[in-house]
């Protein structure tokens, strides 16, 4: 670990932290950096290996922040322009410039304008982006939102796409054969069941869905029950798959968008 001259306390510590290339054997730490549009470096700082991209991404920007307000003149206007670490609601909140950040397609609201049947745009400057602008309370804070199609990444999502459903369909043919061997105690059980099973594919659905029921001995014994043996009934379902058009549609029309905000709502798309 690296320790501070004057405090002695350590600056960074070279730890376990989140390895995106899967080597968990390695200690690492981390660099923030901020550059320029030609991309000359304009600020860099050592973080420890475990650090949050959330909290480093900010606080560097502050840093700077700070730095250029004493260099710069009120009239001058800058951009902070970060990935999607960034925003998240307290960031979003607390810093006070002018940003442009990829939102997290995570969050509900992004999600939903993704899949969302819009018209868009084709940009001006460039053919294979097209546009569609909207605005957002996220974090309460007033933002331009613009939905981007990109003709290029549509491309390349579709081939991955194709193999995520022929590998949903596999892997669900597979599962629908022991939830058909399971007993259910009545039919609404079964069906319930089913609705819950189905749920974790969305790419796929029932083309049909039946309840079978059995008869079998109460005592649990086998073989063929005597005359007047009490008998209880046991239900199994009965389905098979197929693609869901509708939500394949629906995924097929979030390939190649993302999208990207700015607290500028004066910035066109």
């Amino acid at each position: 670990a690296s320790t501070d001259p004057e405090t002695g306390e350590p600056t960074f510590e070279i730890n376990i932290g989140h390895p995106k290339d899967g080597r968990w054997d390695l200690n690492r730490f981390t660099l923030s950096l901020i550059s320029n549009a030609d991309g000359v470096p304009l600020f860099m700082k050592t973080y420890s290996g475990n650090a949050s991209d959330h909290e480093t991404l900010k606080e560097s920007m502050v840093k700077l922040q700070s730095a250029l307000r004493e260099t710069l003149s009120d009239e001058k206007k800058i951009f902070f322009i970060a990935d999607a670490a960034f925003y998240t609601s307290d960031n979003i909140k607390d810093f006070k410039a002018s940003w442009i950040t990829r939102v997290p397609a995570t969050l509900s609201e992004s999600a939903m304008l993704l899949h969302q049947d819009v018209e868009l745009v084709k940009g001006e400057q460039d053919e294979r982006y097209s546009f569609y602008e909207t605005s957002s309370e996220y974090g309460g804070v007033a933002q331009k939102w613009v939905l981007i199609h990109s003709q290029e990444m549509e491309e390349k999502q579709a081939r991955t796409f194709e193999k995520r459903l022929e590998k949903q369909m596999t892997k669900g043919r597979a599962a629908l054969t022991h939830l058909k061997n399971f007993e259910f105690a009545c039919e609404a059980d079964a069906r319930a069941q089913a609705k819950k099973w189905i749920s974790s594919y969305p790419l796929l659905e029932f083309a049909e869905l039946r309840v079978r029921i059995e008869k079998r001995r109460a005592s649990g014994r086998k073989g063929r029950p005597q005359k007047g043996e009490e008998l209880k009934e046991v239900f199994f379902v009965e389905a098979e798959l197929r693609e869901n058009a509708e939500g394949l549609e629906r995924e097929r029309r979030s390939l190649g968008r993302f999208i990207l905000a700015s607290n500028d709502t004066s910035l066109s798309g």
